[in-house]
């Protein structure tokens, strides 16, 4: 079973971009595939709010249905531009699931 969570683990985080948020939004862990995408590394981004990868592209009501969602606990789903550290937007659009606890 532990193997089997493992594997399921490692495949999610080859593939998916993960941050992990607290209840102030302030990100408090991310995942190997969060840093090679977007440029940053984890130190640069704890602590600080999900906006500092906005790329402005996304209207104010957009983000307000995310945190509205993820707050009641339930998972929000869309697709997001985010910018790199550079600060360039990531080429193309990036599916997004989030929840947090």
């Amino acid at each position: 079973m532990l193997a089997e969570v493992t594997d399921l683990s490692n495949a999610i985080h080859s593939a998916a971009i993960v941050t992990i948020a607290d209840s102030d939004g302030k990100i408090i862990q991310t995942n190997h595939h969060f840093t090679e995408i977007s440029g940053y590394t984890e130190a640069e981004v704890l602590g600080r709010e999900h906006s500092v990868l906005s790329s402005d592209h996304h209207r104010e009501e957009y983000f307000a249905d995310l945190w509205s969602t993820i707050k009641k606990g339930k998972v929000w789903r869309s697709e997001i531009c985010n910018k790199v550290k550079n600060g360039s937007k990531l080429r193309g659009w990036r599916p997004a699931t989030l929840t947090y606890h």
